[in-house]
């Protein structure tokens, strides 16, 4: 984004990261409330022009590999592909060799230090560090969590209906391979296996898929870009309620009580002039934009609320008349 010391804006909502939950924020809150404008950040680089696409839709293997590396934080090399029996020995393994074993292509360990593994608790805790996140890499399988799985205090009709708008978001299908003779043979054999022993609704059948069938027969697997959905488009441009900047850290968060009242953040390099946020119904927002020191930003705010990990949700001070009508 080019902006100019005279620039000012109304900044409703800033979310931080831009993986599927941030995605899924932007996207909600964009269709309740159309008038807001919406600030997303992601410390990462954006891989591919579409922001937040899925790196299998990357036909190009080798552009592919390079955006899986450039999504992996400090370890900027490519990942072996280890064997069942090279897994079975990774504690013996150090350095390069141990992150490969560890870390899935375009994802880096949080604990990259050989000294911080051997005594962590969760030594293949990753991450990644790219515009669209880990939905930019995940496997886009969508089984319903069942049994142990569901989180308790949620009641049932509720669980229900925040899986299935997340299974719309996220463009869930079970028709994306056509039947086979041998998967027909694979699902009968386990049904009669299992499914006597499974609950309504989650017996054997074909694996939920986040993925869209193109009329040319294509599959487009889907990232935080299809969560996204129209905002995908209006991230690329500089007229829209959305904004999503990449390679922007958001270095904390200072918090007055169980209140979010500003943000240091780290810009883009190429940014390089001055922008006034203005939060919705409140006093000016200034936000003085880092320079080639990379000095931080501090963007003062009305209220906020940490909604989920890394995404801190501002909120929106708009009349309910202005709210469409949404799903929830």
């Amino acid at each position: 984004m080019q902006t100019n010391s005279d620039s000012a804006r109304a900044v409703d909502v800033l979310i931080v990261g831009s993986g599927p939950a941030g995605a899924a924020f932007a996207r909600v809150i964009a269709e309740r409330a159309p008038d807001a404008r919406i600030l997303m950040i992601d410390a990462g680089p954006q891989l591919t022009a579409r922001p937040g696409m899925h790196v299998k839709n990357i036909a190009d293997p080798i552009e592919r590999t390079q955006a899986q590396i450039r999504s992996q934080g400090p370890s900027q090399f490519e990942y072996a592909l280890p064997s069942i029996p090279e897994r079975a020995h990774t504690a013996g393994k150090r350095g390069h060799a141990r992150i490969s074993l560890l870390a899935r292509p375009g994802t880096h360990l949080i604990n990259p230090d050989d000294a911080d593994l051997d005594h962590s608790d969760m030594p293949a805790a990753a991450a990644a560090t790219n515009v669209g996140g880990a939905g930019a890499h995940w496997t886009c399988a969508c089984p319903r969590p069942g049994n142990a799985e569901r989180v308790p205090f949620i009641p049932i009709a509720e669980w229900d209906q925040a899986c299935a708008k997340a299974e719309a978001l996220l463009c869930v299908t079970t028709t994306a391979f056509p039947p086979t003779v041998e998967g027909f043979a694979i699902q009968q054999t386990l049904s009669a296996l299992y499914d006597s022993l499974l609950p309504d609704g989650l017996q054997v059948g074909p694996m939920p898929l986040a993925v869209q069938v193109c009329a040319d027969g294509a599959l487009y697997w889907t990232g935080s870009d299809v969560i996204l959905g129209p905002l995908a488009e209006q991230a690329t441009t500089s007229d829209g309620r959305f904004e999503l900047r990449a390679e922007t850290l958001c270095r904390r968060l200072i918090v007055d009580g169980d209140q979010v009242t500003s943000a240091e953040i780290h810009a883009d390099l190429k940014l390089s002039a001055a922008a006034k946020l203005r939060a919705a119904g409140a006093a000016n927002v200034t936000l003085v934009e880092g320079d080639s020191a990379r000095a931080p930003l501090r963007a003062h705010v009305v209220h906020a609320s940490p909604v989920a990990d890394s995404i801190i949700c501002f909120e929106i001070r708009v009349p309910s008349s202005r709210m469409a009508s949404a799903g929830p």
